[in-house]
């Protein structure tokens, strides 16, 4: 269940609401402009992270302590905000 205070900690997010004026799905804004097509998510704070490739992990690994939030590199959303950014708005 999507909550308010998700808008502040992701702003590439657009919520989509329906004819019915509830939140069905969400848009990841960057995606969505970089590849010129809609990328729907689940309004799910799990979704949303793994969206971002934000994992948790399990074990010690390259500096990052077991139980910790990290961001993989090679995440495809991590691609398409670095060529948003340098594309501009």
């Amino acid at each position: 269940m999507f909550k308010v205070s998700w808008v502040a900690k992701l702003p590439w997010v657009e919520l989509q609401v329906g004819f019915d004026g509830f939140l069905h799905t969400m848009k990841c804004k960057i995606c969505s402009k970089i590849e010129h097509k809609n990328k729907l998510l689940a309004p799910k704070w799990d979704s949303l992270h793994k969206h971002a490739s934000q994992r948790k992990t399990d074990n010690l690994m390259r500096g990052v302590k077991k139980g910790e939030w990290y961001i993989s590199n090679d995440c495809k959303h991590n691609k398409n905000q670095v060529a948003y950014a340098y594309k501009g708005k």
